[in-house]
């Protein structure tokens, strides 16, 4: 019962986790001129939930935006100037955190053509980093 009620608090998001993985960053790029008119060069809340997506595809076991764990009821919707994740206001730079194989987390990101590639096509300044724990 113990192993079962510890497996469902880590799906629950509430038990923290370390483990390796990767780190990305996200920041608005500095071609920004107004920001009320829509810019591909701000990071919007469509990014985040694709950085999110390609991560759980990839094998991402936990992940976080800003320090606000991912689950299945987990929303990421844009509230104005800032970003709203489980509930809580959020604002550039973003910092999403996954745990899993890092090398394969890296590499999913990385990939020829994908998520990085475009974020960085549309001016949006994004880093990928592996850690240890």
């Amino acid at each position: 019962m113990k192993t079962q009620i510890s497996q469902l608090s880590i799906l629950a998001g509430s038990t923290d986790l370390t483990g390796e993985g990767i780190i990305i960053t996200l920041n608005d790029g500095e071609n920004v001129k107004d920001p009320e008119e829509r810019s591909d060069a701000i990071v919007h809340d469509s990014d985040l939930i694709t950085v999110v997506n390609e991560l759980k595809v990839a094998g991402a076991e936990a992940i976080s935006v800003n320090d606000q764990r991912i689950i299945s009821t987990s929303a990421i919707r844009c509230v104005g100037p800032v970003i709203q994740v489980n509930e809580k206001k959020v604002a550039a730079p973003f910092e999403i955190k996954a745990i899993g194989n890092a090398q394969y987390l890296e590499s999913a990101m990385n990939i020829k053509n994908g998520v990085v590639d475009m974020l960085k096509q549309y001016g949006v300044d994004i880093s990928v980093r592996r850690e240890d724990n």
